[in-house]
This record gives C-alpha cells, structure tokens and sequence, in this order.
C-alpha cells in the first residue's frame, strides 16, 4: 500500500455519500467537479483506502471537513457552485462575443452572472449545476 493512502471509517464513507446525495451531485460527475482521478472516487466507493489529496478535495466540494463534518450548508453550498458556473458561462459569452468591445458595462455583465446564477439554482439549468 502507498504511503500516501488514508484509510477511510465506515462512518466517513457513508458522511460522503449521504452528503453527495443530498447537495444532488451525482458520484460520477465527483471526480469532474472535484478535479480528481476517476479511480479515486472508485476506491471511496468500494474499498477502505484512497488519497489524503483526494479526500481532502471531495470533502471542500461537499462542505464537510477532513472528518466529515458539515463547514458549509448545503444552500451555500449550491450557491457557491452556481455563482462559479455562472461566472464562467458569462465569461466564455463575453470572451465569445467580445460584450465589452461592444460597450456592455460591467453591471451588465454582472446582472447576466446574477440571472444565470438564479438560473443554475432554480431555473431550467438546474439539473446542470454539478456536471
């Protein structure tokens, strides 16, 4: 075994998937969002043991700490993810479409953020918001 390998409690393990489950995010589309190894999130579902670096990412994704205690609720949670995925669907319009050359204002740009925001929380790209 690796050196830089965490063995997980039971207890952990089910903190994670009990969590997972109710910010809506998919365990497939875990390792996307929490830019790890595929790999990874296999080992936190079938075995005892994966890396520290890994455990350490899926626990920030999900809010809880190194223990599997909650630090953030899950409605900031959701909040935080949709501001970020707002902030770069805007971003790629504007770098798309070059808004500013073409005089949007910055509280343009900051209204579409809001509106997409509201979009990925409640609107039709809700289903959107983890993958």
């Amino acid at each position: 075994m690796n050196k830089s390998m965490t063995k997980l409690t039971p207890s952990f393990k089910y903190k994670i998937k009990r969590r997972a489950n109710k910010v809506g995010i998919d365990l497939q589309n875990l390792y996307k969002v929490a830019h790890i190894n595929k790999k990874d999130v296999i080992r936190l579902l079938n075995s005892d043991f994966i890396s520290k670096d890994s455990i350490e990412k899926i626990a920030e994704i999900l809010g809880l700490n190194f223990y599997g205690k909650e630090i953030k609720s899950i409605k900031q949670l959701r909040k935080d993810r949709a501001r970020s995925k707002a902030i770069r669907v805007v971003s790629m319009v504007q770098d798309t479409s070059s808004l500013e050359e073409q005089g949007l204002e910055s509280m343009a740009i900051k209204r579409m953020i809001v509106r997409t925001e509201k979009e990925f929380l409640k609107g039709p790209y809700n289903s959107r918001l983890w993958k």
